[in-house]
C-alpha cells in the first residue's frame, strides 16, 4: 500500500545519529558538539564528547557494544569521564544482547531485570532484543518509553504499559513485529513510527483497513492518497484519544479535516506539508497542539484554537502563508519560538494576557502584519528585533514590556486604554494563585470592589464579582494554572 512508502520515506530522514542524555533530553550530531573517534572497552562501544566545544571532552557517551555481546554493564566513568549518555538505537541491532546491568555508582543510568533505564526509572531506554520472554510489563512510575526502546523486539506479543506512562518516543516499538494490540491508558503523546513494522500495523496493511491506522486510541497513520477525513468520507472513529506525531504528514491531496471532540492531543508535524489542506477545525477538548503541527499548510486561511489547549509547541503554524486570521486561546501561557513565523498574510493578532512570554521569531517574516495587541504588561517578550515583524504596529500599556520593546526596536507603539495588567492578578503580584481569589472575596465582603483592577475580571464577563474568584480556584484545581 502507499503508506509503506511514506512511512519508510520518514524513517529514512529520521534515522540520524540521535543521543539521549539520561533524564529525558535528547539531541542530534547536528548541534554544535563535538565527539571523539569511536573506542571499545570490554563489550562496550564509546565515544568521548565536548558538549560545548570548549576543547575538553565533558562526558562518554554509549554507542553501542561488540557483535555477538550477550550482556553489557554500563560503568560510572570510562577514561575518567561520567558515562552518562546513550546513542538511540545503540543496541537496536545487538540480537544475541539479552542483559544489561549497571553499576551501582552510575549516576545517570539504572537497571531492573535486564532493562536500562535512567536513574530514577522514570524513563525507559532499552529492552534488549535477545531477551527472552513474550511478554513485559513496563514498571509504574515510568513516565517515557524512549527513543527505540523496544526497536527490533519481535519476540515480544505483549507489552503492559502503566497509567504513569505520559509519553512513547519515536521509534519506541519500531519492528515489533509479534505485537499486535496494546493499551495506551494516559498516553498523551506518540512519536514518529512509533508502531511501524509492529503486528499492530502490519496487520492492517494486510488486512486493508486503511486509509487510517490505529493503535489503540490514536491515528498512527495514513495514506498518502487520502484526500479528506469528514463524516461523510472517511471518518476518525469514534473515542479516538489523539493524533500521532507525523500521522498525516505530507499528504498533499488532503483538503479537509474533521477532528472529532474526543480528541486531546494533536501531535508534533501531524499535518505538516499538508499543502492542500484548506479547512480544518479543532475540536474544544484538545489540550496540546504539538511543534511544527501544521507547518506549511499554505492552503490555512483563518483557525479557532479553542480555550481548552494549553501548549503550542515550537513552529506549530510556521509558513502557513494564507493565514489571515487566528484566534488564541485564553489560557495560552506562552507563544512558542517560530509559531506564526512566515505566516506573510497574518494581518492582525490579539494576545490575551494570559501570556507570559513570547518567544524566538515567533512572529518573524510575517510580512502582512499590521498589528499585534499584547495584554499582559509584564509580558516577556525575546529580545531581538525578529521577534515580531516590523510591518506592525505593537498595541500595549504605557509602561508595558510591549512598549519597552517597541522602543528598544523602533517599532509603531499605540498606548492601549485602560489598565494594564494579567488577568485574574487581583493583588497585581504578576501571578494568578489562591491569594488573588481570595483577595477578590475579601473585596467584595468589604464592599470595596472600586479598589479591584479591570483585569481582575478573570472569567471576562464585564465585572469583577464572586464568579472570578471561583473560576480561579476552579482553573487552580484543575491545573490550568
Amino acid at each position: 500500500m502507499k503508506i509503506t512508502k511514506k512511512i519508510l520515506g520518514i524513517a529514512m530522514s529520521a534515522l540520524c545519529s540521535v543521543s539521549v542524555i539520561a533524564g529525558g533530553s535528547s539531541f542530534s550530531v547536528a548541534e554544535a558538539v563535538k565527539y571523539s573517534s569511536e573506542y571499545t572497552d570490554g563489550n562496550l562501544k564509546y565515544v568521548k564528547v565536548d558538549f560545548d566545544e570548549d576543547g575538553t571532552y565533558d562526558y562518554v557517551q554509549i554507542t553501542g557494544c561488540v557483535d555477538g555481546a550477550e550482556t553489557v554493564n554500563i560503568p560510572p566513568t570510562e577514561e575518567s569521564l561520567p558515562v552518562k549518555d546513550i546513542a538511540a538505537f545503540a543496541f537496536g541491532g545487538a540480537d544475541s544482547l539479552y542483559d544489561i546491568t549497571v553499576s551501582s555508582s552510575n549516576s545517570y543510568f539504572s537497571a531492573d531485570g535486564g532493562v536500562l533505564f535512567n536513574k530514577d526509572k522514570t524513563t525507559i531506554y532499552c529492552y534488549p532484543m535477545g531477551k527472552k520472554g513474550t511478554s513485559y510489563s513496563i514498571p509504574s512510575g515510568v513516565a517515557t518509553v524512549g527513543i527505540g526502546t523496544f526497536y527490533n523486539c519481535a519476540n515480544l506479543t505483549e507489552i503492559k504499559i502503566p497509567n504513569s506512562v505520559t509519553a512513547i518516543d519515536g521509534y519506541a516499538f519500531y519492528n515489533c513485529a509479534g505485537l499486535t494490540s496494546i493499551s495506551l491508558g494516559n498516553v498523551q503523546s506518540v512519536g514518529n513510527n512509533a508502531f511501524s513494522g509492529t503486528g499492530i500495523m502490519n496487520n492492517q496493511i494486510i488486512n486493508k483497513t486503511g486509509p487510517l491506522y490505529y493503535a489503540d486510541t490514536w491515528v498512527i497513520a495514513c495514506d498518502s492518497d487520502i484526500t479528506s477525513v469528514m463524516d461523510e468520507s472517511t471518518p476518525i472513529k469514534a473515542g479516538t484519544k489523539g493524533i500521532a506525531d507525523y500521522a498525516f504528514y505530507d499528504s498533499n491531496k488532503l483538503a479537509k479535516v474533521v477532528i472529532p471532540e474526543s480528541v486531546l492531543y494533536i501531535g508534533a508535524s501531524s499535518f505538516a506539508n499538508c499543502s492542500e489542506l484548506s479547512s480544518l477545525s479543532i475540536p474544544s477538548k484538545v489540550t496540546s497542539i504539538g511543534n511544527n503541527a501544521f507547518e506549511s499548510c499554505v492552503q490555512l486561511t483563518e483557525l479557532i484554537i479553542p480555550d481548552s489547549v494549553k501548549t503550542i509547541g515550537i513552529g506549530a503554524f510556521n509558513k502557513c502563508s494564507k493565514l489571515t486570521t487566528i484566534q488564541l486561546p485564553a489560557n495560552i501561557k506562552t507563544i512558542e519560538n517560530s509559531v506564526f513565523k512566515n505566516c506573510t498574510s497574518l494581518v492582525s493578532v490579539d494576545i490575551p494576557s494570559s501570556v507570559t512570554s513570547i518567544g524566538a521569531e515567533a512572529f518573524y517574516g510575517c510580512l502582512g502584519l499590521t498589528n499585534i495587541t499584547i495584554k499582559n504588561a509584564k509580558c516577556e517578550i525575546y529580545d531581538h528585533p525578529n521577534t515580531i515583524s516590523d510591518t506592525a504596529t505593537i498595541y500595549g500599556y504605557a509602561g508595558s514590556t510591549a512598549e519597552t520593546y517597541a522602543t528598544n526596536f523602533k517599532r509603531t507603539f499605540s498606548e492601549l486604554a485602560g489598565q494594564s495588567g494579567l488577568r485574574g492578578d487581583a493583588n497585581e503580584d504578576g501571578v494568578v494563585n489562591v491569594r488573588d481569589a481570595a483577595f477578590i472575596a475579601r473585596k467584595l465582603a468589604e464592599q470595596k470592589i472600586s479598589e479591584l483592577p479591570d483585569f481582575a475580571d478573570y472569567n471576562n464577563d464585564g465585572t469583577v464579582n464572586v464568579r472570578d474568584a471561583a473560576a480561579i480556584a476552579r482553573d487552580l484545581a484543575n491545573g490550568v494554572l
